[in-house]
C-alpha cells in the first residue's frame, strides 16, 4: 500500500508542478482514517486538496471524505474529482 501511495503522490506532485511551476508542494503519507487525519493537519496547511473516488454515502456528489473534511477543517479545502 505504501508503494502505491508513493506512486500516486509522485504522479500528483508532477502534475501540479507542471501546471504551477515554482509552487511549494508538500505531501505526506499518513496511516489512519482520511478525514480525521486531514482535519488534524489542516491548521498547518495553506490549502487542503482532496480527491474524490466516489465511494460512501455522498458518492454521486463528492464522496464522504470531502464534505466531512471541508466541514471540520480550520482552513480552505478544495475537492477535485478523480480523472477517469
Amino acid at each position: 500500500m505504501r508503494s502505491a501511495a508513493r506512486a500516486s503522490l509522485s504522479q500528483g506532485e508532477q502534475s501540479v508542478a507542471t501546471a504551477q511551476p515554482g509552487l511549494a508542494i508538500r505531501t505526506q503519507i499518513v496511516v489512519g482514517r482520511a478525514q480525521p487525519e486531514l482535519v488534524s493537519h489542516a491548521g498547518d496547511a495553506e490549502l487542503i486538496v482532496v480527491g474524490r473516488r466516489g465511494h460512501g454515502r455522498f458518492a454521486s456528489l463528492l464522496g464522504s471524505t470531502s464534505p466531512a473534511t471541508a466541514g471540520h477543517a480550520d482552513g480552505p479545502v478544495v475537492a477535485l474529482p478523480t480523472p477517469r
